[in-house]
């Protein structure tokens, strides 16, 4: 009789992150006509924890130091523009450079629409169709759009928040100054974990199941509320996973640059400016390339396992890791039967 319980116990709840994960990598690997998808997508959004909170990082320190000096602004003129392109050339570059930008940000939310589409169609075996899904991004831009406003505006307040309080633990230069600041960055990763993995939440919510903007972001924020420590388990698996592929292409670009550096060296000393600079020239091309393929591959993946996820959510029978772990040491132990 105890034995029967047992084994309906662990078949009741099966492993989540060993399925999520399996499905998720073949997605990210064997869809590669999805990756200039994700590249694009991964400009607002990269729906990992670990390259969130490391970017924003190194912008809280960048604006903590600009409040900390003086203003970034003094001692620029029109006539230090002038000197290199002139003020009409440096007004032209920046209204280029502005329409670029939002052409990124714009061609960012459709590729999230088009990706979370796909990845879905994928999971339930339909093949993929990159005109169907570019159009049902073109048409959920501006909900997904505003989505990205808000998770950007709270980020730009969080990190303006944070930062503040590193300008006061170097100006204060104290134990409790920089107490306080420990505590407002850590306070700061909770708030980005949370805000990202809502967020997919909510595009998953806008784009599988047609829900409007207010009505994905209470879904997205009701699914993380019931599942909040399976989703902080997948956040630290990801960030590990991250991490382990970041030291993998960091090897590859050491290994596959040798034969460039070496060409390189070749072309120095039998004087061949063409050889040299063509050299340079194709190996910045390659790490361009395997930088663009890398962070497209990682994107997919972390967004495949936030979409797997948010169906195992909807089907229910999730439990975290931890619990398992904890009936499988105390799980077998029960008052015997009289």
């Amino acid at each position: 009789m105890l034995r029967s319980n047992i084994s309906q116990h662990k078949t009741a709840h099966e492993p989540v992150y060993r399925h999520v994960l399996s499905h998720a990598w073949a997605v990210a690997w064997r869809e590669w006509r999805l990756w200039p998808l994700s590249f694009f997508a991964s400009f607002l959004l990269t729906a990992g924890t670990y390259d969130t909170i490391g970017n924003v990082y190194f912008q809280i320190a960048r604006q903590a130091g600009t409040l900390h000096s003086q203003s970034p602004w003094s001692g620029l003129s029109w006539k230090s523009f002038g000197d290199v392109f002139g003020a009409l050339t440096a007004l032209q570059w920046t209204i280029g450079l502005s329409i670029l930008l939002l052409a990124l940000l714009a061609a960012s939310c459709i590729a999230q629409g088009a990706l979370i589409y796909s990845i879905g169609a994928a999971r339930l075996g339909e093949k993929t169709d990159l005109r169907k899904a570019l159009g049902i991004g073109a048409r959920a831009f501006w909900p997904i759009a505003t989505l990205n406003v808000m998770s950007l505006v709270i980020f730009a307040f969080i990190r303006f928040v944070v930062a503040a309080f590193m300008d006061f633990a170097l100006t204060a230069d104290t134990l409790s100054a920089g107490l306080l600041f420990v505590l407002a960055f850590v306070l700061f990763v909770g708030l980005a974990f949370i805000i990202t993995v809502i967020q997919v939440f909510a595009l998953n919510a806008m784009i599988l199941q047609g829900a409007p903007v207010a009505d994905a972001i209470l879904r997205g924020y009701l699914q993380f509320k019931r599942h909040w420590m399976v989703s902080f388990e997948t956040a630290l698996i990801l960030a590990g996973i991250a991490i382990a592929m970041n030291f993998g292409l960091t090897y590859l670009v050491l290994l596959s640059g040798t034969p460039f550096m070496l060409a390189m060296i070749a072309a120095a000393i039998i004087k061949s400016p063409i050889m040299y600079y063509g050299t340079l020239f194709f190996g910045l091309l390659a790490l361009l390339l395997v930088f663009m393929i890398f962070t497209a591959i990682l994107a997919q993946l972390q967004y495949a396992v936030w979409t797997y996820l948010y169906r195992k959510f909807g089907e229910g029978g999730v439990v975290p890791k931890l619990h398992r772990l904890a009936r499988a040491f105390v799980g077998h132990y029960s008052v015997p039967e009289s």
